[in-house]
């Protein structure tokens, strides 16, 4: 079994201000993590915060004792626009540890127990990443990615990369970007779909994407082994705070008295 980083990147921007929420979530995905994987080493990658979400952020860090990297100036000039939501940050630093089983996750991603296919990527050397419910959204990588696979449904909410996996950049110049927000996910699923080694998508009947499939609270977590809370970092949507923040937190509670 190799060690295992697992890392977050949290970061907002001029035209996307983070919300309560996002760091809410933040916190919750940490410490599930931190019960799930007990020896992993654990690492905020934070870009762009605000003084008053960059305090926020050091307060969950120093409470949940992992550590925090600030990556606002690793990322090249061209990808690090801040006037629209930009997911191109989770590339920064593209490895932190080469040699380990590396799983970069958003905030927004929360993990009460390990998904059996995230388990099996593990201790297979495996890439994974999410199912997309939505659909396949990869902007200007859309008709490269359909072109080698056409039933890809990705969601780059979470990537795990098994040792010695490289993110090929040089993907980036085959198009111009217009879609910026949506191309990165397409980038995602390009290098996905380009991996000649063994690679799983974790199905939504195990981490349920909750913008498109809402579930009730107590199913959630009974049922499913983690939830996507896409949209309510930055407000879309605040199904997190008022359907499942508090029956998710519950659970934690529960199994913190367990251990």
């Amino acid at each position: 079994m190799p060690r295992i980083v697992i890392r977050w990147t949290f970061g907002e921007t001029k035209a996307r201000p983070l919300s309560p929420q996002a760091l809410d979530m933040l916190e919750t995905s940490i410490k599930f993590a931190k019960l799930i994987f007990k020896n992993a080493r654990f690492v905020v990658c934070y870009n762009n915060l605000s003084p008053d979400t960059l305090e926020k952020l050091k307060k969950i860090v120093i409470e949940t004792e992992i550590k925090a990297i600030d990556v606002t100036g690793f990322l090249p000039r061209h990808l690090a626009r801040t006037d629209v939501k930009n997911s191109w940050w989770k590339y920064v630093i593209p490895r932190l540890d080469n040699d380990a089983y590396e799983i970069i996750m958003d905030n927004d991603v929360i993990l009460w127990r390990a998904p059996p296919t995230l388990k099996r990527a593990i201790r297979e050397n495996a890439l994974v990443a999410l199912t997309d419910a939505a659909g396949q959204y990869y902007g200007d990588f859309h008709d490269l990615v359909i072109r080698i696979d056409p039933s890809l449904r990705l969601n780059a909410g979470l990537l795990g990369m098994p040792p010695g996996f490289k993110v090929d950049f040089e993907l980036i110049k085959m198009v111009k970007l217009k879609d910026f927000f949506h191309s990165e996910q397409g980038f995602t699923a390009l290098n996905f779909a380009l991996y000649e080694g063994i690679k799983y998508l974790i199905p939504l009947e195990e981490v349920v994407q909750l913008n498109i499939i809402r579930v009730p609270p107590d199913k959630l977590v009974s049922r499913y082994y983690g939830g996507h809370f896409s949209g309510c970092s930055y407000a879309h949507f605040d199904f997190w705070e008022k359907e499942y923040a508090r029956v998710v937190k519950r659970l934690y509670e529960r199994l913190i008295m367990d251990e």
